[in-house]
């Protein structure tokens, strides 16, 4: 049987439809499974840095905690075990962070744990790594996991130095969280990635380990007993999951030397993947049988005309033609007017694909937009709108005619209407002003849209190429630049290919300016000499460090050779990888001569200034070391060529600079200074006489200073050893009169120069006589000298602390944060006074009033500060002594 034309078209619509639904779902399948597994990895990575995140900050704040309590404490050893029960009760808020609190001796011996456990007091742990660390390098640290020696528990230990008054490393007190209980760490263990997924935790190190691993016996096992863990942990995190893979997602937390990962296995990942692929197939095969029937139907139902048209040609071709009437086709014309109107209505189905095209146009950088036949807005995107910064009512408003820049208004909207009135294409630059951004430059371009012969409207495109503009312009002025310089400028490949230079360079090396460098390379201009160094130096130096700046030589286009100040600039590409160099040179023959005479003169100087048993140095007005002597040599146990051209602070380190700096700066401003300086340490004490005198110019400024460093450290440790004679009280070694009113005299100057705060308090026993009287002098002098030590201990090391006689103290306190420290000092001081002294076989209690005056920048002399402490002081005693009353309560009543 043979088939119709119109059942043939039904047949072969039906079958092309289907077919394309069919190949469209199949080309599907990859892109959808990526994208869900990019989400999916997306989402975990967020929550694996937001964890990494949280658990660096929590083991900061942890060994943050720890630091402060170890900063506070001056032994690792207790007489008695109230005296240890105190200690641990006084860290109670910081200690129960952790899941137990240690303290052990700088040998390695542990002498306190709490909460207290069989056979850990007394255990060596001077083996274990964090012992070790803490011990050399002084600071806090965070060991590696490893197990309890008593018990078997994983654990992690952080650990703090803890120093005596002196300064000295005593011990440090160590906190260790279990791995396997409550903490944040062990809870990191229960922690799900979606339902089967788990968090892992691992320590670098030469073989990894679990620091968190779901099963318990697994933590601190290598990571290699869980290949798949393992696997996972070496596979690349940027990469998507191979079909059915694992979703893993890594991030480090460098500060603990570990890495955190989170792994959700395929299955459980691809799960909702394959139910999506399931209801996708479904709605495909749904979607494809009522296209085919759709078709179907409407194919034969199109085309009925051919069958009407094909009963009256059967109907002709019986007929004899010269005896036919006219062809009949009754409703014909409604036939071909109803396939008309059926076929417009098919055109419904654009305004779907309308639709979808503007969600395209939504996603694209540059503005698009539409218009009518007299050029009002009817359809903008979202770059258009963002580019404009308006709303999409403001948008359809023609909100681009308020947003013209006023000086551009005129011509642009004369083009445009120009444009529109016409039926032609527009294009233009403009200046927008965009609120909050400021002036933009927009290109738009415009074409109009014809509808047989007829324009119907517009459709346009909006570009913002404002940072492209300034970039061209910052270009432009560049090239000007390089054009007019007579530096020679030239710029090459990686291989040393030529690729541009500029006038000056050309002229020098005999090039005409239009001479094309194609096959020019840099072994056409440099000597051999040259060659071999840039090869072996420069260039390395310059793809190492960004920049080599030096000397060298170039052969210019009669064959001269002239000596270069030669700067290589390597530049690369955002990946990293060398693009390519530029090279500028400056002619310093001139400047070469003058340089080799200024030679000659340095070095007759360096012989006069070596022999010199001083420092001798010139200083440039950068603060640059441009001169040195042999004695700098030995000085700083360097070469004195590695410190030329290096800054003071550079050479001499932070805190000289510190004090050289206020000096430095005044005879760089043209003043001939001399000071003392002093350099103290445990075992070292060196005194140094420095004269900075200015070198002048012609014109009378300043082009440097030259230095003259003396050592009086032995006629200086004479001075002071007669000082010492006449500042300290023989019974307690604190300060006495003299030597308190010299530091009080030293700490307002010093709060002056540097605006800070500081304190005087003055402090008289209570009870003191009566304990005199009782037992006698001898005791009240062990007394005296017991109470200064432990007045001593309870402020920093660097306050003043003076006995005036009898039982008056006094403590000067520099550099405070606020007025109110100097209360909790106080509060400190009467605590550690309040306690029993124990004076051979004797124990006393005595207490002590203090009166306070803070001063600042602002206070005049030392005998206002003395007065305002006294009457506080008298005032304390009158209420009862035992407290401490401050001069400001006096003064507001």
């Amino acid at each position: 049987m043979k088939l119709t034309l119109k059942s043939q078209a039904a047949i072969m619509a039906t079958v092309i439809s289907v077919t394309l639904v069919s190949l469209f779902g199949w080309s599907q399948r990859e892109p959808i499974r990526r994208e869900v597994m990019a989400q999916i990895k997306v989402q975990q990575t967020a929550l694996v840095k937001e964890s990494a995140d949280d658990l660096k900050q929590r083991l900061d704040t942890y060994l943050g905690v720890l630091e402060r309590t170890a900063q506070q404490m001056r032994t690792v050893r207790f007489d008695t075990p109230q005296q240890e029960a105190a200690f641990f009760q006084s860290i109670q808020p910081a200690a129960g962070l952790f899941n137990s609190v240690f303290l052990a001796t700088a040998e390695g011996t542990v002498t306190s744990l709490r909460p207290y456990r069989e056979g850990v007091v007394g255990i060596d742990i001077a083996d274990r790594d964090y012992f070790k660390q803490v011990m050399v390098v002084d600071q806090p640290t965070i060991s590696a996991p490893l197990r309890n020696r008593v018990g078997g528990e994983p654990i992690i230990i952080l650990a703090a130095p803890v120093h005596d008054q002196e300064g000295r490393q005593v011990g440090l007190i160590g906190a260790s969280l279990y791995l396997l209980q409550p903490n944040f760490l062990g809870n990191l263990r229960d922690m799900h990635i979606g339902q089967t997924g788990h968090v892992y935790l691992v320590a670098h190190g030469p073989t990894p380990v679990f620091v968190i691993h779901p099963e318990a016996d697994k933590i601190l096992a290598p990571v290699d007993v869980d290949p798949a863990i393992a696997a996972a942990f070496r596979a690349d995190p940027s990469a998507l999951p191979e079909p059915g893979g694992d979703v893993v997602t890594k991030q480090d937390v460098i500060a603990a030397g570990w890495t955190l990962a989170a792994v959700l296995p395929g299955a459980e990942a691809n799960r909702q993947l394959f139910i999506m692929r399931q209801r996708f197939r479904l709605s495909l095969l749904a979607l494809a049988a009522l296209i085919g029937v759709s078709v179907w139907g409407a194919m034969l139902w199109l085309l009925r005309p051919l069958g009407r048209l094909h009963a009256a040609m059967t109907q002709l071709s019986a007929t004899d033609l010269r005896d036919a009437p006219p062809l009949e086709l009754p409703g014909a014309s409604e036939e071909i007017e109803a396939v008309s109107t059926a076929f417009h209505k098919l055109m419904g189905e654009v305004v779907r694909q309308r639709a979808e095209l503007e969600a395209v146009n939504d996603a694209s950088p540059l503005g698009l937009f539409r218009t009518n036949a007299e050029g009002r807005t009817v359809y903008t995107n979202a770059a258009y709108r963002r580019q404009l910064g308006a709303t999409p009512e403001e948008a359809l408003a023609d909100v681009w005619l308020a947003r013209l820049h006023p000086y551009d208004v005129e011509a642009t909207t004369a083009g445009w209407h120009d444009a529109v009135a016409h039926g032609i294409g527009y294009s233009a630059e403009q200046r927008v002003i965009v609120p909050g951004a400021g002036e933009r430059l927009l290109i738009v371009n415009t074409a109009p849209v014809r509808v047989d012969g007829e324009v119907i409207g517009h459709v346009g495109v909006m570009e913002d190429i404002t940072v492209r503009a300034r970039a061209q312009q910052a270009s432009r002025v560049l090239t000007k630049i390089l054009d007019s310089t007579t530096d020679f400028v030239a710029q090459t490949d990686v291989l040393g290919n030529i690729t541009y230079m500029n006038p000056a360079g050309r002229r020098f090396a005999g090039l005409a300016p239009d001479v094309d460098l194609n096959g020019f390379t840099v072994a056409d201009f440099y000597p051999p000499e040259t060659m071999d160094w840039l090869r072996e130096v420069a260039v390395p130096a310059a793809a190492r460090d960004g920049v080599w700046i030096g000397e060298t030589t170039v052969r210019g286009g009669e064959g001269q050779v002239v000596p270069i100040n030669h700067m290589i600039i390597a530049h690369r590409d955002p990946a990293g990888r060398m693009e390519y160099f530029s090279s500028v040179m400056r002619d310093i023959t001139q400047d070469k001569a003058a340089k080799e005479a200024l030679q000659r003169s340095r070095e007759t100087l360096q012989t006069v200034t070596d022999a010199l048993p001083a420092l001798v140095a010139f200083i440039d007005t950068d603060e640059r070391f441009r001169f040195l002597n042999a004695a700098y040599e030995k000085a700083y146990e360097r070469p004195t060529a590695s410190m030329l051209g290096q800054t003071v602070r550079d050479v001499v380190g932070i805190d000289a600079y510190g004090i050289l700096q206020g000096a430095l700066r005044h005879a760089l401003a043209g003043e001939t200074i001399v000071f003392e300086r002093e350099v103290r340490g445990r075992d070292l004490y060196r005194c140094e006489e420095i004269s900075y005198l200015p070198q002048f110019d012609a014109h009378g400024g300043v082009t440097g200073v030259h230095s003259v460093t003396l050592d009086i450290t032995e006629r200086k440790k004479q001075e002071l050893r007669l000082r010492a004679l006449t500042t300290t009280d023989h019974l307690t070694g604190l300060l006495n009169r003299a030597g308190f009113e010299e530091r009080l005299l030293a700490a307002l100057d010093q709060a002056r120069v540097s605006s800070s705060i500081g304190a005087l308090l003055l402090l008289d026993l209570d009870g003191f006589k009566v304990v005199n009287d009782t037992y006698g002098h001898a005791v009240g002098d062990t007394l005296l000298r017991t109470f200064a030590q432990r007045l001593a201990r309870a402020v920093r090391p660097y306050d003043g602390v003076a006995r005036f006689g009898g039982d008056e103290f006094a403590v000067i306190l520099e550099h405070l944060s606020r007025p109110d420290d100097a209360k909790a000092v106080a509060t400190h001081i009467l605590s550690a006074c309040n306690r029993p002294f124990r004076l051979s076989e004797t124990m006393v209690q005595v207490g002590a009033s203090i009166g306070i005056a803070v001063f600042d920048s602002r206070t005049l002399a030392q005998s206002v500060v003395f007065e305002a402490a006294d009457e506080a002081l008298y005032e304390a005693k009158s209420r009862g002594k035992g407290l401490f009353v401050s001069a400001d309560e006096l003064s507001t009543g």
